[in-house]
């Protein structure tokens, strides 16, 4: 039960995300799932929460990683990378 949580946990943060870079940052809606995708990979890995099992987010963060100007992309536009020190 307890890992079921931790998915919704997840899942939650991926849609909150989505919906903030959508409505209120006036994202279209493959720009603000790609990028809360990223975030919420991050978060995830950062506070020891399970990712989402959603299809949909799995693809999208599979993309992402296989793109080798993500970070520099990413810094330049909306998020500065995470390092791991």
């Amino acid at each position: 039960m307890q890992d079921e949580r931790h998915d919704f946990s997840g899942y939650e943060f991926f849609m909150e995300r989505c919906a903030i870079r959508e409505v209120d940052g006036g994202l279209k809606r493959f720009l603000a799932e790609g990028l809360a995708a990223v975030e919420t990979q991050r978060y995830c890995r950062k506070h020891g929460v399970s990712e989402p099992m959603d299809t949909r987010y799995r693809l999208l963060v599979k993309a992402y990683e296989g793109d080798g100007r993500t970070g520099l992309w990413f810094d330049t536009v909306l998020i500065r990378p995470t390092t791991n020190e």
